[in-house]
């Protein structure tokens, strides 16, 4: 038997603990597999408590079939919304080392050196999600609809329509363009490159539920789970869990506002300390404030050069994620 522990948190982060509302949260359910859990869709992971959402348990006839039941399990585990180690976890299950049974306590340190990252993003990858938030916007638009025909999908006068996207995939961002030519075939551009995307199956799943998709893109086919919830899209493909954000729809006043130097809370939490002051010079990775939650504290370091201009949080005072904290004036190029 093997356990893991599902836990909402961001290893390319450090493993910060992560909060906000679940969007969905399911696994397969089969011989051989246990899941004890508290955690329903909607709910809200709160910054009171530990991060752990699930225990997921594997047996097998040996070590080997319960390691590769758990793999298969966790990539048909869906857990939208907040940051988990979901990933993190089959990328572990799946190391060399893990499966040879050669590994120690350093496992961690010895297998990622430079600490977890996410997985590289291949363009069949970012097809397949250019295709996915088609079809989703496609759906619900024809949801507001007079219920249109499902043939006029794509449907011009003249020559096909050319759907346009700037996909934001954690530190990915890229050009997305999407014409369909039939109604199961895609012509996919990204990043000026051209694929072709089939629709293998599409299936529905039940109401607030995430939609099943089988896309083969070249000679690459994978299974994909999405849901479109208040302009993301959250996907579960290739055994890689990803939040994406079309760009070219993101609101510009809040686009600026990110990029700027306002400090925001990164998830729900009570301020132990504050170490500025409105008028005091800072460098990018100076210590702004202490936030505790989920039992640990955490640093909020400054990302840029500059002065600080306004500070809202107060020593004791409890935030929510995205809750400003203070602003920051950026340096100009050039200042000393």
């Amino acid at each position: 038997a093997i356990e893991v522990r599902l836990y909402a948190e961001d290893p390319a982060d450090d493993f910060l603990p992560c909060t906000g509302r679940v969007a969905q949260f399911s696994c397969p359910e089969e011989v051989g597999v246990r899941i004890d859990s508290g955690i329903v869709q909607g709910q809200e992971v709160s910054p009171f408590y530990d991060p752990m959402v699930a225990k997921i348990i594997t047996t097998g006839g040996g070590r080997e079939d319960a390691r590769r039941l758990m793999v298969k399990t966790l990539k048909e585990t869906v857990f939208f919304g907040p940051h988990s180690n979901r990933d993190f976890l089959i990328s572990c299950l799946e190391a060399e080392s893990f499966a040879a049974g050669r590994f120690t306590t350093a496992f961690i340190e010895e297998q990622f050196p430079d600490g977890y990252a996410a997985a590289a993003l291949h363009s069949e990858t970012l097809a397949m999600l250019g295709v996915g938030h088609y079809l989703l916007d496609f759906a619900a638009a024809s949801a507001k609809a007079l219920q249109p025909p499902a043939s006029l999908g794509g449907f011009s006068s003249g020559q096909n329509f050319h759907t346009p996207f700037r996909l934001s995939v954690g530190e990915t961002e890229c050009n997305v363009t999407v014409c369909q030519q039939s109604p199961d075939g895609f012509a996919v551009s990204v990043d000026g490159g051209i694929l072709g995307v089939h629709v293998l199956s599409d299936q529905a799943q039940d109401a607030g539920k995430a939609r099943r998709f089988v896309f083969q893109a070249d000679q690459k086919s994978a299974v994909c789970l999405m849901r479109l919830e208040d302009g993301e899209l959250h996907a579960s493909i290739d055994g890689i869990q990803v939040t994406v954000v079309n760009l070219l729809r993101r609101d510009p006043a809040a686009a600026e506002a990110a990029g700027g130097g306002r400090v925001e809370a990164p998830m729900h939490g009570r301020v132990i300390e504050v170490f500025v002051n409105s008028g005091d010079a800072v460098s990018k990775g100076d210590r702004l404030a202490v936030i505790e939650a989920m039992k640990m504290q955490h640093e909020i370091l400054a990302q840029i050069d500059g002065t600080v201009t306004e500070v809202t949080a107060l020593a004791d005072q409890q935030l929510g994620a995205g809750d400003i904290m203070m602003e920051i004036q950026p340096d100009q190029e050039g200042d000393a």
